[in-house]
């Protein structure tokens, strides 16, 4: 009985020490990705973000019916700069959403041609 209690107590303990080591390891995210979006009178989009170099972040954008229209996922680099060019969709409002899972931001933009 006490080789049992022994036993269960070690498998305890090691997976404690398992669960911090895991912890520590983990790819930490910014609370706060510095997003910028700008709007072109052209019908393009300026998307811009600060991320650290280990996380991955999410660009999606939607139409007004919360369909996803486009979806990427940034993994490499801390600063991200891309263009969007909207003008082969239909007019529409459109939602930018910039997200690393932790911090997101939305921003709406109205295309019209």
């Amino acid at each position: 009985m006490k080789l049992i209690k022994r036993i269960l107590l070690i498998a305890a303990v090691m997976i404690a020490i398992a669960g911090v080591a895991s912890a520590k390891t983990q790819k930490a995210a910014s609370e706060k990705l510095n997003v910028v979006i700008v709007e072109q009178d052209n019908g393009k989009v300026i998307l811009g973000f600060e991320k650290k170099e280990s996380e991955f972040v999410l660009i999606n954008i939607y139409n007004s019916n919360r369909q996803k229209v486009y979806t990427e996922k940034v993994s490499k680099g801390t600063v991200m700069l891309k263009r969007f060019d909207m003008t082969q969709l239909p007019m529409d409002l459109y939602s930018y959403e910039v997200t690393n899972l932790i911090y997101s931001q939305d921003q709406p933009i109205a295309l019209v041609h």
